[in-house]
């Protein structure tokens, strides 16, 4: 990956984590973020079971509008999850 496709790839995180702790990068993988590792691995688990139900919905036709706001950036878009609470 040229440098500057990593220097917009990662611009593009930063914004789609703009009040959030995890999103989704097309073909890129997922991120999250904890207060510790365990609450962050905790959150990704939580993000790919959502992200396989949404599939799951999408080959039926049926999509949750929940998981409808997506945000969409550049060349690079970002589904982010809905900012959660770490308790």
């Amino acid at each position: 990956m040229r440098p500057s496709v990593r220097v917009e790839l990662s611009e593009h995180a930063v914004r789609a984590l703009e009040g959030r702790l995890a999103c989704l990068l097309d073909h890129h993988g997922m991120i999250a973020i904890g207060k510790t590792l365990d609450k962050a691995m905790w959150l990704a688990v939580e993000v790919e079971t959502l992200a396989r139900q949404y599939h799951g919905c999408l080959q039926i036709g049926k999509t949750a509008a929940a998981v409808e706001r997506r945000d969409r950036t550049g060349s690079a878009s970002a589904w982010s999850a809905t900012a959660m609470s770490e308790g």
